[in-house]
């Protein structure tokens, strides 16, 4: 949508945070009645935190989709790797 040249796995990463954040919530990180109003959110930058609708989901999860839904690349996970580990460390962890 920005018509960015160059793009990484970074927005890879965005990408599986909408469809974790969706799935965690039930509904899309950015709604609107049209695709440009969808847009228009997504540049706003403010994505409503999970918590608010999910009061049940983890906050270490919480916090690594809203890295991973970041409007500037350079401040989400680098790979998907590091955003699954943010995501399982916690139970990982609490299972040792």
């Amino acid at each position: 949508a920005a018509g960015e040249r160059e793009i990484d796995g970074r927005s890879d990463v965005y990408s599986l945070g909408c469809v974790l954040y969706e799935m965690l919530v039930g509904e899309p990180p950015f709604t609107g009645r049209t695709a440009q109003a969808v847009i228009a959110r997504r540049f706003a930058g403010v994505v409503p935190p999970l918590r608010v609708v999910r009061p049940t989901v983890p906050i270490e999860v919480e916090r690594a989709v809203l890295r991973a839904l970041a409007l500037n690349p350079e401040e989400r996970f680098q790979t998907g790797a590091q955003f699954a580990d943010a995501i399982t460390t916690p139970y990982t962890s609490a299972s040792r």
